[in-house]
């Protein structure tokens, strides 16, 4: 099962915009706790950004 989840923690003043949020699974939601997300991961803003850009969806 997907989750949302906060790039920046809501723990650490992260917020619930776009930017901030991104779709990880379960499991890994919990053990990530409320430590930040790596640079890689994309928020789904730029996700939608991209696809739209390629006109392809984006893999995960």
């Amino acid at each position: 099962m997907a989750t949302w989840d906060h790039i920046e923690p809501a723990s650490q003043g992260g917020n619930g915009r776009l930017e901030n949020l991104h779709l990880v699974c379960f499991a890994c939601n919990q053990k990530r706790r409320n430590k930040k997300a790596k640079k890689t991961w994309l928020s789904v803003r730029d996700r939608l950004k991209r696809a739209s850009a390629t006109g392809q969806p984006d893999s995960p």
